[in-house]
């Protein structure tokens, strides 16, 4: 094992405080719990993708640039016949 790949624990929990996330002590070559980690980061990703979506439909407003511009298109082609 190369000593330069490895990063101790103290750092690795130094920047997942840093950056505000979770901090798992795993090992690639040995695949100790890569899967669970893997699964982890699936899961907080739909969560965040579930908070964001519905966010977004809160904030939707009414004057949508696609309602612009569809009742733009809709003009143009009364307009055309």
């Amino acid at each position: 094992m190369d000593i330069a790949s490895l990063v101790s624990t103290e750092e690795g929990m130094s920047l997942a405080r840093e950056y505000s996330c979770s901090f798992f002590e795993t090992s690639a070559a040995l695949r100790f719990y890569i899967d669970d980690v893997f699964h982890g980061l699936v899961r907080e990703i739909r969560r965040k993708e579930s908070s964001l979506s519905m966010i977004e439909k809160k904030v939707k407003r009414k004057d949508s640039l696609w309602r612009k511009l569809k009742g733009s298109l809709k003009k143009k082609k009364e307009t055309t016949t």
